[in-house]
């Protein structure tokens, strides 16, 4: 038979029904069996399982000595170890933050909601008319407000506006590629440049802050990039080299440097105090090619770091879409 101590007494089992604490031991089965239970004369009850022989001949209990206060996540006594019993570890609490735990949740979802591609235009005060721009904002971008993002500017070619990136795919590629989770989200942003030879320079007083104000973008210069096809490679040169504090990444696709720029290219190229990242590549049926070797002959000339390119191919739209996804890569290869 158990045996039940209550207070500083001992009862047996089957007094236990005339005891005034018989609503606090009515939940417990203890003394039908093999528990011996503690009651302080106020509601707190302990148990401890007792071996069956034990659990037979066991005397009245000492009452479980009085904790001592300790410090918090300090050690404390236990009933079992008031008894000599080896002590139970207590289950690890771990406190909830809701907050936490729907944030957290909220993080690990796939992201279902695509990239989208947009058409904009900015105020210049440069050109005197409006720049426009369209715009890639990588998936998800509205969940998480907090999330800031690289930005990659991307400039077209003669005869071209500001949809030849858009239409050769570049949305479609980077969506792909961030969702598989080979690249991290960044931003794509295309000007128009209307053969205006002050394009250059409204990029940089009119439209970069622009996209800074109005979109959540890092504006580091190891965060922006500047690349471009045959013109728009001669712009991001242009641009990527005299802004050196802009632009830490520079790619020149089929470059056609600029006729005004091929007496400064030197120049700009000996001020460099920051080298910026920088990737040359073409078709080698492209009659463009005196122009790219030109300025990679500029480079390797003064020991600048760059990746050089000569690819089956020509000047055309399929060169360019069969190389996006490797353009892609190297621009967010540090992101």
């Amino acid at each position: 038979m158990a045996s039940c101590s209550i207070g500083m007494g001992s009862l047996r089992c089957d007094e236990l029904d005339a005891h005034p604490a018989v609503q606090l031991l009515a939940e417990l089965e203890a003394c039908g069996r093999v528990f011996l239970c503690f009651v302080l004369l106020f509601p707190a009850v302990s148990c401890v399982k007792l071996p069956q022989s034990e659990a037979a001949t066991s005397k009245p209990a000492t009452p479980p000595a009085i904790e001592s206060p300790v410090a918090p996540g300090g050690p404390t006594a236990t009933a079992s170890q008031s008894l000599g019993q080896p002590a139970v570890p207590a289950e690890p609490t771990t406190a909830l933050d809701p907050t936490a735990s729907v944030g957290a949740e909220i993080a690990a979802a796939p992201c279902s909601t695509p990239g989208a591609v947009s058409a904009s235009a900015t105020p210049s005060k440069k050109l005197g008319y409006e720049m426009a721009y369209r715009i890639y904002l990588p998936p998800c971008y509205a969940r998480d407000p907090d999330r800031r993002y690289p930005v990659l500017y991307l400039m077209h070619g003669l005869d071209y506006n500001e949809s030849q990136w858009d239409d050769l795919g570049v949305d479609e590629m980077a969506g792909e590629l961030i969702r598989t989770g080979e690249l991290s989200p960044f931003i794509v942003v295309m000007p128009r440049d209307r053969f205006d030879s002050r394009s250059g320079d409204a990029l940089v007083a009119d439209l970069i802050p622009e996209i800074d104000a109005v979109y959540r973008t890092l504006p580091e210069r190891e965060q922006r990039a500047i690349g471009g096809i045959s013109r728009g490679a001669g712009w991001a040169i242009q641009v990527g080299l005299r802004h050196e504090e802009l632009f830490g990444i520079i790619g020149a696709h089929s470059l056609a440097v600029r006729e005004t720029d091929a007496r400064s290219v030197g120049t700009w190229l000996d001020r460099l105090t920051l080298i910026p990242r920088t990737y040359l590549d073409i078709g080698e049926r492209d009659p463009l090619l005196y122009s790219a070797r030109f300025f990679h002959e500029s480079l390797a000339r003064r020991d600048i770091p760059h990746e050089w390119r000569l690819n089956p191919g020509g000047h055309t739209a399929a060169y360019w879409q069969a190389h996006m996804e490797e353009y892609l890569r190297w621009y967010a290869a540090d992101w």
